[in-house]
Parts: structure tokens; C-alpha cells; sequence
């Protein structure tokens, strides 16, 4: 019985083939909005900088150590989303030359779906992190992060920090039960799972100033993890199986159905990061400066910044 019940999967899986249903020329116009889009969103954050309001507070108050870490954080989502712009970038480029057949390989549908992986998970991880406003959060995955750091080995990376203090934290939280490293009196996480996290937002959704999407996000998320985990099913759908139809978008474009499939995977996990950014990143971050004295100016500017960004996708889908 389950090897009949596998025949029938596996049938149904490696007979799967991709299916053309959109206008290549409009989604090609449209990625190319959303890619020059993106850019400009990418280079608008790099213009602010969560560890400048320190400035107001001296080295050592707590408003001043969590701007610092708020600012650590910041910088690392830029280069997140900037990572999934570039890799929508290269695979676009890939699969719109002029004057060729294009196609696209198990390889491309897998880079993509890493990058838009990363980005769903890392926003949600950061903007947890912004909305709990718990140094003992931040504490977490900090020490998480140095004690993954310490475990690859390599000649050079002892000589990257002081190994004697570092190395006695990390004993000492790896000696700490689960529930402690959740709970403790110096790490904490309420939520330490993804799908606790999505839980989190959607209660916060109904709050002004949030969209309600994170159901799609959930469900890309999913998917995406399938693709990276070794999903059978999206590839075998999306991949070349023998002698392929060439289809054309004038005036100098030629393309198969797996460039089609992947066009429309990159115009959609373009929407997403966008919507992200606008709908999500910025609104939690602006609610999170509301709690922290001092921070007024760069509130102003991520609030215009705001407006400016939201403005740019409105009408817009994919």
C-alpha cells in the first residue's frame, strides 16, 4: 500500500509541466519598475542611521545601548534586501536576453527561493526584535550568533574577538536549558519560532499602520523552504522535460515556459519585498523609535521616507 500510494505521488509529481499564462511583455515591464524600485528603496534606507540618535544619550543609558543594537540589526536587513534585489537582478537578466532562446534551470528557482526565504524570515525576525523593546532578546541571538562563530575552527577567527570573555558566555548559555535561554535573566525570546512570530504580527495586524498580508507571507515562506529543503514538486513543475514550445514577445524576445515561471516568481517576491518594506519594516520601525526619547529627527525622516516609498507602489501588483 505505500509503495502504490508513492507510485501514484511520484507519477503525478515527474509528469508535472510548466504552464504559460500571462503576457511575458507586461510582466517584463513591470520587474523592470519593481527592480528600479527596489534599488531606490535600498539606497533611501542606507540614508538613515538608528545609532546616531545615541549620539543624544551618551555611551553607557539603556535607550543609547539599544540604539546601538537596533542599529546593528538595521544595517543587516539593508544588505538582506539588497541580496534578494540582486538576485532578482541576475536571474532577470538571465532569462530576458534579446535575440535567444531563454529558459531557466533548477538552479535559478532555487537561488530565488533562498534569497526570498531569507528576506521573509529575516524581516519577521527583525521587526520582532524592534517591537520588544527587551535587551535580553537582542542579548539572544547575539550570543547565539558568536557561539556559531566559534564553532567553525578556522585558524583566523579566534583572533576576531576577545575568546576568554566570549568564550566563557557561550559556556555558560549553552549550559542553560531551552526554557531558560527563552526565559532568563539575561536572554530572552517569547516567540522563538517563525510560526510564533507570524502568530505575534497577526494579533498586532489589526493596529493601524499594519497590512494584513501575513498570510502570505506564511504561505511563501512555506513554499520557498520546500524549494531550498529539496522540494520535488516546484522544480519538477517549473523545470525542461525534452522538446519545449518557443514562445515569442516581440519585438526580440524568445522564451520556453520555465523562463515564464521564473519571470513570474521574480515578479512576485519583488511585490512582496516591496510591500514588506512599505507595509511592514518601516511602520514597525517607526512605532518602535515612538517608545525611545531623543529619537524625533530620525523619526521625521523614516516617516517622510515612509511616504515617499509607499507612494511609489501604490496601484501596483503582480
Amino acid at each position: 500500500m505505500p509503495f502504490e500510494h508513492n507510485k501514484l505521488l511520484y507519477k503525478t509529481l515527474s509528469e508535472a509541466t510548466p504552464l504559460v499564462l500571462r503576457d511575458f511583455g507586461v510582466m517584463r515591464e513591470k520587474i523592470n519598475y519593481f527592480l528600479s524600485n527596489l534599488d531606490y528603496f535600498v539606497t533611501q534606507l542606507e540614508t538613515i542611521s538608528p545609532k546616531s540618535a545615541s549620539d543624544s544619550h551618551g555611551d553607557d543609558c539603556d535607550a543609547c545601548v539599544i540604539l546601538k543594537n537596533i542599529d546593528m540589526r538595521y544595517r543587516h536587513d539593508i544588505e538582506v534586501f539588497r541580496t534578494h534585489a540582486s538576485g532578482c537582478k541576475r536571474l532577470w537578466l538571465k532569462i530576458s536576453q534579446a535575440n535567444q532562446i531563454n529558459f531557466a534551470d533548477a538552479e535559478d528557482f532555487v537561488s530565488l527561493s533562498l534569497t526570498s526565504r531569507s528576506m521573509i524570515e529575516n524581516s519577521i525576525r527583525s521587526c520582532f526584535l524592534y517591537m520588544n523593546l527587551d535587551i535580553r532578546i537582542y542579548n539572544k541571538y547575539l550570543i547565539e550568533s558568536l557561539a556559531s562563530f566559534s564553532k567553525l575552527h578556522w585558524s583566523t577567527l579566534p583572533q576576531s574577538f576577545d575568546t576568554k570573555d566570549v568564550s566563557a558566555a557561550i559556556t555558560g548559555f549553552e549550559s542553560l536549558s531551552n526554557r531558560d535561554r527563552n526565559n532568563s535573566s539575561l536572554y530572552a525570546d517569547p516567540q522563538p519560532t517563525f510560526k510564533g512570530k507570524i502568530d505575534y504580527f497577526r494579533q498586532l495586524s489589526k493596529t493601524p499602520g499594519f497590512a494584513d498580508f501575513f498570510d502570505d507571507y506564511e504561505r511563501m515562506y512555506s513554499a520557498f523552504s520546500d524549494v531550498a529543503h529539496g522540494g520535488a514538486a516546484f522544480l519538477s513543475a517549473s523545470n525542461r522535460k525534452g522538446p519545449q514550445i518557443v514562445l515569442a514577445c516581440p519585438p526580440d524576445l524568445r522564451f520556453v515556459a520555465s523562463a515564464h515561471q521564473l519571470a513570474e516568481m521574480i515578479g512576485v517576491t519583488l511585490m512582496m519585498s516591496q510591500k514588506t518594506i512599505v507595509n511592514f519594516y518601516l511602520p514597525v520601525l517607526i512605532q518602535t523609535l515612538e517608545k525611545i526619547a531623543g529619537t524625533d529627527a530620525m523619526r521625521a525622516s523614516l516617516t517622510t521616507m515612509h511616504g515617499q516609498l509607499a507612494a511609489k507602489i501604490v496601484g501596483h501588483s503582480f
